[in-house]
C-alpha cells in the first residue's frame, strides 16, 4: 500500500504536495537579526552546479542524514524485536536480489509466497513488507511521499530564531488585496542547463564567472493563472534561487509586471542547509497572506499559509494552476486565511500525527 494512502482526504481541486531539501549540517545561532544562519562547514559539499543558479535540489541519500530511511513500515512490523526485523529485512532484500533488481522485472509474488512460509505471515503482512523493501527504482516519486512531512517535523525541532530586522516588503498599496507569495521553480517553471527541443525560451547567463545557457519551459496557464489572481492579490515570487536566474526567469515569464515584488535565496532562512521561506519577514497581516510551494518544507514556519502544489517539469496536461486558481477565488472571501488552509489541507495535522518510525 502506497505510504500517501493514510494523508487526510483531499477534495478533488486540491493539490498533491512536493518535496525538496534535506538538512546537512547541525545548525549554529547565527545573528538574531539576520534571516539567514549560517551553517559553518558548507563550502566543503560537492555541489551540482544547477544549484548554483537554481532551488536545490537534494537527494533522498541527503535527506537520510535526518532520517534513515524515508517510507513507514506497518506498525505491526514494528512491535517484532529489533533481531526479528532484521532477519525479514535481509531476506527480503536477498529474494528481491534474487528476484528481479529492477521495477521493471521486479515480480512479488514469489516473495510474498516465500515470507508467508518463512515467517508466518499473513498474505496482507507478506505484501505489506514486500512493498515496504522494493526496489530503489520501484519507489513512489517524491511527490507521492511521505518523507517531506518527516522533515518538516525535524525542521520544527530545530531551535528557531524569530526575524527582528526591517520588513522586505513596503507597505501594502491595496488594503483591499490580499498577499499571494509563489515559489518559482517547479511551481511555475522548469528550467535546467541543458538545452532540451520542447522549451519555451532559452538564455544565456553569467553568474560569478561562470556562464550557463539555461533552457526554461513554463508551467501550463501559468500566463492566465498570473492575470486572474493579480486582480483579487498583490503577487510576490519567493524563491532559494540565484537573483539574477530569477529576475531573467521572471522578466521573459511576467513581461506586464503582475508580479509586484521579488524575494530570493538570501532572503530565506538557512536551517541546517534547507532554505526556509519565513513569511514573517514580508512585513504582512498573515490572516491575509497565501504561500504555494512544491517543496512542503519551504513553508515549515507558516504551515496554515501554505498551499502545496505537485512538482511541474514538463507535462503539458497539468492543470494545477487552474484548479489554484479556483481555491485562491475563494480564499479571498475569507478573513483570516489560516482557518481555511488548516481545515482544508491539513497539513498541520499530518505532520502532528505523524507515526514514530525505527528506520
Amino acid at each position: 500500500m502506497s505510504p500517501i494512502a493514510s494523508r487526510p482526504k483531499r477534495t478533488e481541486e486540491h493539490s498533491s504536495v512536493g518535496i525538496m531539501s534535506p538538512a546537512r549540517r547541525r545548525l549554529f545561532t547565527g545573528d538574531n537579526r539576520s534571516s539567514v544562519l549560517e551553517v559553518p562547514g558548507s563550502e566543503e559539499f560537492d555541489v551540482d552546479p544547477q544549484s548554483l543558479l537554481f532551488s536545490p535540489a537534494y537527494t533522498r541519500e541527503s535527506f537520510s542524514e535526518l532520517v534513515q530511511d524515508q517510507n513507514i513500515p506497518p506498525p505491526w512490523f514494528l512491535e517484532y524485536k529489533p533481531e526479528d526485523q532484521n532477519c525479514i529485512k535481509q531476506f527480503v532484500k536477498e529474494a528481491i536480489l534474487h528476484y528481479g533488481k529492477t521495477a521493471e522485472d521486479f515480480h512479488p509474488d514469489q516473495i510474498v509466497r516465500d515470507l508467508q512460509q518463512k515467517f508466518c505471515l499473513s498474505e496482507v503482512q507478506a505484501n505489506e513488507i514486500c512493498n515496504f523493501f522494493q526496489p530503489q527504482d520501484h519507489e513512489l516519486n517524491f511527490d507521492d511521499c511521505m518523507e517531506s512531512y518527516y522533515h518538516i517535523r525535524l525542521l520544527l525541532s530545530v531551535r528557531r530564531i524569530p526575524y527582528r530586522g526591517i520588513a522586505k516588503l513596503p507597505p501594502l498599496q491595496d488594503p483591499q488585496k490580499y498577499t499571494l507569495v509563489l515559489d518559482l521553480d517547479e511551481t511555475l517553471v522548469h528550467c535546467c542547463t541543458t538545452m532540451t527541443t520542447n522549451s519555451d525560451v532559452n538564455f544565456a547567463l553569467d553568474f560569478n564567472g561562470t556562464k550557463f545557457t539555461v533552457s526554461a519551459k513554463f508551467r501550463p496557464f501559468v500566463q492566465h493563472f498570473l492575470k486572474t489572481v493579480s486582480q483579487w492579490y498583490e503577487i510576490t515570487v519567493f524563491t532559494a534561487s540565484q537573483k539574477v536566474y530569477a529576475d531573467k526567469v521572471i522578466d521573459i515569464m511576467d513581461p506586464r509586471g503582475l508580479i509586484k515584488y521579488r524575494l530570493y535565496r538570501e532572503d530565506c532562512t538557512n536551517v541546517c542547509g534547507n532554505y526556509v521561506k519565513d513569511l514573517s519577514v514580508l512585513g504582512r497581516d498573515l490572516k491575509k497572506t497565501i504561500f504555494i510551494d512544491n517543496s512542503p518544507q519551504a513553508f515549515t514556519y507558516q504551515i496554515n499559509n501554505s498551499i502545496p502544489i505537485v512538482s511541474w517539469y514538463d507535462d503539458d496536461n497539468d492543470t494545477e494552476l487552474k484548479k489554484m486558481t479556483n481555491i485562491l477565488q475563494t480564499l479571498k472571501k475569507h478573513n483570516d486565511v489560516t482557518e481555511y488552509i488548516r481545515d482544508t489541507f491539513r497539513i498541520e495535522e499530518l505532520v502532528i500525527n505523524l507515526p514514530e518510525s525505527s528506520f
